[in-house]
């Protein structure tokens, strides 16, 4: 009786070195992961190398990636098992990268940073400004600039009035517009053409985030004027406002 019973003792002990000495999976930490991330945290708009330990990419459209969700736009293809990603719109906070394409199907954890900016898709039609669309963005706000073309001064101001940033653009309808004619770019002509009134314009502003909501307040200056100079935005001309959402 006792030497079955030290037989089967020794059999459970051999069967769990066996069981204990078996190689690690990628997926169990043996190895390289199979899907990395760089960084592992960004804000929306921010680009992120995403790695495969197998090919994933054979082009750009092989694959489906997804943050938070939502699909991710390949910015740039790099190899069967890289691209660069954008970080589309999702909420901030813990999250996971998805890819799936071909025999590949694997996640990771990924951290939504808040996004430092929002860029402002704006419509201006007979005089008047209409928000169309606005989209967090890493980038950094559009800033004050001068320029021998007529300005679009706007300052965003908070709920209680306060001036939080400034900035300004060659003023979308009246500024002179860049085009190039030609097959090519090497032999393209660059001209410049003037505005064209009553057409209506589509522009973009990158402006900070504020809590609590915000108002951008639109002025129209006149070229390679300081907007820094306080005497100089006093001759600014009020032209219209929006409201930006809590």
């Amino acid at each position: 009786m006792k030497t079955c019973l030290w037989m089967a003792i020794a059999v459970l002990f051999l069967t769990a070195l066996f069981v204990g000495c078996k190689p690690r999976t990628e997926k169990e930490g043996g190895g390289a992961p199979a899907l990395t991330l760089s960084p592992e945290g960004a804000s929306p708009g921010m680009v992120v190398r995403v790695t495969t330990a197998q090919p994933a990419f054979s082009d750009a459209t092989a694959a489906r990636i997804e943050i938070g969700g939502q699909p991710a736009a390949i910015a740039k293809w790099v190899s069967a098992t890289e691209v660069d990603v954008l970080v589309p719109n999702v909420a901030a906070g813990e999250s996971q990268v998805k890819v799936t394409g071909g025999k590949v199907s694997e996640t990771a954890a990924f951290m939504v940073l808040p996004a430092s900016a929002q860029e402002l898709v704006l419509q201006l039609k007979e005089g008047r400004f209409e928000l169309m669309a606005v989209h967090p963005t890493a980038d950094e706000p559009d800033m004050v600039t001068r320029s021998q073309e007529p300005q679009l001064s706007y300052d965003l101001v908070n709920a209680q009035g306060g001036l939080v940033f400034t900035g300004s653009i060659d003023h979308p309808a009246q500024a002179r517009m860049e085009l190039f004619d030609g097959p090519n770019a090497r032999e393209a002509i660059l001209r410049r053409e003037p505005p064209h009134p009553g057409h209506p314009v589509v522009f973009t502003l990158k402006v900070p985030i504020v809590p609590r909501g915000s108002t951008v307040k639109f002025y129209e200056a006149a070229p390679q004027v300081n907007l820094l100079d306080a005497a100089a935005r006093q001759n600014r001309r009020p032209v219209g406002e929006i409201e930006l959402e809590k």
